[in-house]
């Protein structure tokens, strides 16, 4: 029975996406192990792309805001 093996990185600021960190490792373990991918992000660039794998069917809405309170 193979080793289970979660792969949960941040990105590497300025080189990979947390999500293409994930995937290569991901790729380089699968013959040995069942590994699990979940990209992280802490908000800032690439958080996106993280909550985009993570929720495939995720809808995108823009709005707008006059005021930090509304109104």
């Amino acid at each position: 029975m193979p080793k289970k093996v979660l792969i949960a990185p941040n990105a590497f600021k300025g080189t990979f996406s947390a999500l293409h960190v994930a995937q290569e490792l991901e790729k380089a373990l699968a013959g040995d192990f069942t590994v699990q991918i979940m990209p992280l992000s802490d908000g800032g660039q690439g958080f996106v792309r993280v909550i985009r794998f993570l929720i495939p069917d995720l809808t995108r809405v823009q709005t707008g805001v006059t005021r930090p309170h509304g109104g």
